[in-house]
């Protein structure tokens, strides 16, 4: 087939349309909407680290600080992947949420080891659904899908090819 010919490979007619009207996969949208409110998460941990602190109103706590900054990259992440800029930040900004979970984890089978029964398995099963939105957003931010969307993105800014949505 001479590459000007107007008919469509049939590689491209084989893959699967995962992209919408829009042109953006779902998996992409998802992970974006799932790494904002991850962000809002974040940042509801942080005040409230902040606010059960006791310590006046000081912003001495470095482990509130750093859940604070974690929540502000999260959004930034996010962000950068809804407008096609790059997945591989809000796979990195998952890893404090993710910290945070295995930690949670840690302390509920020790606790449960040590004979204090299941009170640490309250506290998991409360936040930890909260702070498992964070490494799910990065799971679908790491599918090939939004991978490819993003790429073609880049493609399209510095002047490569332009970006042509799989045949449906």
């Amino acid at each position: 087939m001479q590459p000007s010919s107007p008919h469509p490979s049939p590689a491209a007619a084989s893959r699967p349309a995962t992209s919408s009207a829009s042109g953006s996969p779902v998996t992409a949208r998802l992970g974006g909407a799932l790494g904002l409110l991850s962000a809002l998460v974040l940042a509801t941990v942080a005040l409230l680290g902040h606010a059960l602190d006791g310590d006046d109103g000081d912003f001495g706590d470095p482990f509130v600080t750093a859940i604070a900054l974690a929540a502000a990259l999260h959004l930034g992440s996010a962000v950068w992947l809804l407008c096609r800029r790059g997945w591989w930040p809000l796979v990195l900004s998952a890893a404090p949420s993710a910290l945070i979970l295995g930690w949670l984890v840690a302390i509920a089978v020790l606790g449960f080891l040590a004979g204090h029964g299941t009170d640490g398995l309250g506290v998991l099963l409360s936040s930890g659904p909260w702070l498992a939105i964070s490494p799910a957003a990065a799971g679908l931010a790491l599918t090939p899908s939004s991978r490819h969307w993003v790429a073609a993105g880049r493609a399209g800014r510095a002047g490569g090819p332009p970006h042509q949505p799989p045949a449906a």
